[in-house]
C-alpha cells in the first residue's frame, strides 16, 4: 500500500487513506508498564476507604489504541459472600485517561467500561458464560476471572479489562492518541471502590464479610508503531484530533420522583453513539420493574424515540443474543449517531414507576460519543 499523495482529495479522503496505510504498515505493539499496588490504610482493612488513587504514567511512544488492566486482589472471606450485579468490574469506581491537552478520553466506572465493551463486541467482555457468573471458566485452559465467594483466607480475586482509546484499533483509529511527544505526560488513573464487602449493589460483594490483604493492578499499553514514507510520517490527522469519549461522571438523584420524567442533558458538540443508564433504586438493581419509559428528546423536548424497558431488552437481545444485567439500559444511536450541534438541546428522559426513599437511589448514565479537539464543550447537567 502506498501513502496518500493526491492534493485534490478532501481532508476526509486523505484521512481515510492515511488510516488505511497506518493499519496496513504499523506494527502492533504492547508495553507492560508494571504493577501498581494500592496503599492500604491499615493491614487487612474491611474496606478500601481512603485508599489513594492509583496512577500510572504511560509511555510516550506510538499511537495509543487501548490500555489493558489486570486486577489482582487477595481477600479473606469470613462470612459467605455474594457478588454484586456489577462485580467484578466495580473494583474501580472511576477510570480516567486524558491526552496531552487535558481532554478526558475515558472518565467512567469499571462496570460502565465493561458494559460498553460488551455491547461493542457483542460478547460478554472476558467472560464465556453468564454475565452474573464471573467465576473461572469451566472447561477453559486459562481462567481469566476468579471471584471467590466461600469462606477462606488468602483467596485471589482477579480479572482483566480493556480500556478503549481508539474506537476500533483494527479498523477505525478515531480517538487514538499520538503519544510520541518530547514534552508532556499521559496518565491512567483509577479510583478504588471503597466498599468491597457491602450490603447492597454498591459493593463488589453485596453481602458477606471479610478483609482485604492486598490490591494491585498491572497495566499494559497497546499502541501502533507507524512507519514513515520517505522523510515523512503518514498519520490520519482527523482521527488523531478527534476524541472518542466515554463519560460516566454524572450520578444524580435530583428531580427523581415516581411517575415524573427525569431529564438528563447531553453535552453540546458531540456525535452521540450510545447512552447506557443504570438505575439503582434503594440499593437494588431491578430488572425493569421500576421504570415505565425512556425517551430521546431533541430541540426543546421534541420526542425522537420512545422505549419501554421491554423494548430495550428486545433490541439488546437481538443485538447481543443475551441480556445485560438488571437495571442496565442501553440506548443505541450507533446506526444513526445524533449530532448535538444540529439541535438546540438533546436529552434523555427516564420515567420511574417507583423511587425508593432508601439510599442509595440514583441514575448513572454513560455517554459514548465523538467530538473534535478544540471545540468549546459544555458539561453534563441533570
Amino acid at each position: 500500500m502506498t501513502a496518500p499523495t493526491s492534493s485534490s482529495a478532501t481532508p476526509q479522503e486523505i484521512n481515510a487513506q492515511a488510516r488505511a496505510y497506518v493499519l496496513a504498515t504499523a506494527e502492533r505493539m504492547n508495553q507492560d508498564l508494571g504493577a501498581q499496588n494500592a496503599q492500604l490504610p491499615v493491614a487487612n482493612p474491611v474496606s478500601l476507604a481512603n485508599v489513594p488513587t492509583l496512577r500510572q504514567k504511560l509511555f510516550n511512544v506510538g499511537i495509543i489504541t487501548s490500555i489493558d488492566i489486570i486486577v489482582t486482589m487477595v481477600v479473606n472471606i469470613t462470612a459467605a459472600a455474594k457478588l454484586s450485579t456489577r462485580a467484578p468490574w466495580n473494583v474501580f469506581s472511576a477510570i480516567r485517561t486524558k491526552d496531552y491537552s487535558g481532554d478526558a478520553r475515558v472518565n467512567a466506572g469499571g462496570f460502565q467500561v465493561w458494559t460498553n465493551k460488551t455491547v461493542r463486541t457483542r460478547f460478554p467482555h472476558n467472560l464465556t458464560f453468564g454475565l452474573n457468573a464471573p467465576y473461572p471458566d469451566g472447561g477453559q485452559v486459562y481462567p481469566l476471572i476468579a471471584a471467590p465467594t466461600g469462606v477462606g483466607n488468602n483467596q485471589v480475586f482477579s480479572y482483566r479489562q480493556r480500556i478503549p482509546v481508539a474506537y476500533d484499533p483494527e479498523s477505525d483509529l478515531t480517538g487514538a492518541i499520538l503519544a510520541q511527544n518530547n514534552t508532556g505526560e499521559l496518565f491512567l488513573e483509577a479510583d478504588v471502590n471503597p466498599t468491597i464487602f457491602g450490603t447492597d449493589e454498591e459493593g463488589v460483594y453485596s453481602s458477606g464479610a471479610g478483609t482485604i490483604n492486598s490490591l494491585s493492578v498491572r497495566i499494559v499499553q497497546n499502541y501502533l508503531a507507524p512507519a514513515g514514507t520517505g522523510n515523512a510520517m503518514v498519520l490520519p490527522l482527523i482521527d488523531l484530533n478527534t476524541v472518542y469519549e466515554l463519560n460516566g461522571t454524572l450520578q444524580t438523584n435530583s428531580d427523581l420522583a415516581t411517575g415524573q420524567k427525569k431529564l438528563i442533558n447531553i453535552p453540546n458538540y458531540r456525535t452521540v453513539l450510545s447512552m447506557t443508564l443504570e438505575y439503582v433504586n434503594g440499593g437494588a438493581m431491578n430488572p425493569g420493574t421500576d421504570v415505565t419509559q425512556f425517551d430521546w428528546f431533541v430541540g426543546g423536548k421534541i420526542p425522537l424515540r420512545t422505549y419501554t424497558p421491554n423494548d430495550l431488552a428486545a433490541i439488546v437481545r437481538e443485538h447481543l443474543g443475551f441480556d445485560l444485567p438488571p437495571a442496565v439500559y442501553y440506548l443505541s444511536t450507533r446506526f444513526k449517531p445524533i449530532d448535538t450541534s444540529l439541535y438546540g438541546n438533546v436529552q434523555i428522559g427516564m420515567t420511574p414507576s417507583n423511587v425508593s426513599a432508601v439510599q442509595p437511589t440514583y441514575v448513572r448514565p454513560l455517554i459514548e460519543s465523538f467530538y473534535p479537539k478544540g471545540a468549546v464543550l459544555t458539561g453534563l447537567m441533570a
